[in-house]
């Protein structure tokens, strides 16, 4: 069993303006298709964009880092052009582990009460929920996870990273190497 599935990083939290700019970036990506996914399940719509949509948002170094977090993408099933990408979903995400990535970056744009549910590895029961409100996290993908359902949508952004374990990253965080 994990200790921990998620971590928060208040640091890259954003406030209602950022949230805004990000939201209106979102839906360029929606309305003109771009980046559009459509090898991911059913119940996802993914938009694969570039790390730039955080610019004038984040600094260039906080940028920086989350390039460096999130490079090297593999080539896989899912089609994958970039590390980066838009979520939008709505009701409930059936329970699955990320089957390449290893942790998310995962920053709310427009979200509501739905939680993210984490579940042991035998699949049985819930062990530990995450109500995503508005802050951003990293969180753990190899582990079995699903979300409850809601009737609103949601959309994230993301930063999928496949090179460092979460356990890695949530120590590199505690100890000041990462965002500080």
């Amino acid at each position: 069993m994990h200790k921990e599935y998620f971590f928060h990083i208040p640091e890259l939290d954003l406030n209602t303006e950022q949230q805004s700019i990000l939201h209106k970036r979102f839906l360029v990506s929606k309305i003109t298709h771009k980046g559009y996914n459509k090898n991911t399940h059913s119940y996802l719509n993914t938009f694969h964009t570039n790390i730039n949509v955080l610019e004038g948002i984040y600094s260039e170094s906080t940028i920086k880092q989350i390039e460096d977090l999130c490079g090297g993408f593999p080539e896989d099933k899912f089609g994958r052009s970039s590390s980066y990408e838009f979520l939008m979903t709505k009701g409930k995400v059936q329970m699955h582990r990320d089957p390449v990535r290893l942790a998310v970056l995962t920053i709310p744009i427009k979200h509501d009460d739905s939680k993210l549910e984490f579940w042991n590895d035998q699949e049985t029961e819930i062990v530990s929920e995450l109500d995503y409100s508005d802050k951003t996290y990293i969180m753990r993908t190899k582990t079995p996870h699903s979300v409850s359902s809601s009737k609103k949508t949601r959309v994230f952004w993301q930063g999928s990273i496949f090179t460092r374990d979460f356990d890695q990253l949530q120590n590199d965080y505690l100890d000041g190497r990462l965002f500080k």
